[in-house]
């Protein structure tokens, strides 16, 4: 039986994306959790799908999200970018 995930409208992704992202700027979730919140949440698939769609190894895309192994930058940018985001350095 396979699960139909509802459409999220604009301001619902929007509000999702923002949650996200103020949890992982108070440090209540990881990067990598994060990565796999906007992943399964924003675009529904799987990580085999995700990681085929932007030219990464699953195993890689596994790594980021459990917040193991040592992702260049250029990966991190690679799996974030379909979520309309860059990684950057912000000044506090």
């Amino acid at each position: 039986m396979s699960k139909v995930r509802k459409k999220l409208t604009p301001s619902e992704r929007e509000a999702l994306r923002d949650d996200i992202l103020n949890k992982l700027n108070a440090n209540e979730i990881t990067l990598g959790e994060a990565v796999a919140q906007f992943r399964s949440a924003l675009t529904g698939l799987t990580q085999a799908k995700y990681a085929e769609l932007i030219k990464i190894s699953r195993r890689s895309l596994q790594n980021i999200e459990s917040d193991s192994g040592n992702p260049s930058i250029q990966t991190i940018n690679k799996v974030i970018k379909p979520m309309g985001m860059k990684l950057g350095i912000v000044l506090k």
